[in-house]
């Protein structure tokens, strides 16, 4: 479960662009969203968290399908998100750089 509150924010003509929060979950780990409107007319949702990060191998095939680092994966979670933004026009990455735990990404066009 968790506990989100939003900051919002707006773009140069005054629109909601989005909104700038921290979740809390349950454990007590922090994630950090951020959302932001690019000049594209995509918007860009990262989200960080300060746990071990992901290593260097499985960040090279972390969007395969089957690819797991849990025990009871399955493998397949990443792998479709990914599939379904980029059949919406986005996509997904994931910083394999972020030093202080794990920071994922995705953009989608916004909506008319």
């Amino acid at each position: 479960m968790l506990e989100t509150s939003g900051v919002p924010f707006f773009d140069a003509n005054g629109r909601l662009a989005g909104y700038r929060g921290i979740d809390r979950n349950i454990t007590g780990g922090r994630g950090v969203r951020q959302t932001r409107l690019l000049p594209n007319n995509m918007i860009e949702v990262t989200v960080t968290d300060s746990g071990p990060g992901i290593n260097t191998i499985m960040a090279g095939k972390i969007f395969d399908q089957f690819q797991t680092s849990k025990e009871t994966g399955m493998g397949i979670g990443l792998s479709l998100s990914r599939t379904i933004i980029e059949v919406h026009g986005g996509k997904l990455w994931v910083d394999k750089d972020y030093q202080n735990g794990a920071l994922f990404g995705f953009e989608l066009r916004v909506s008319k």
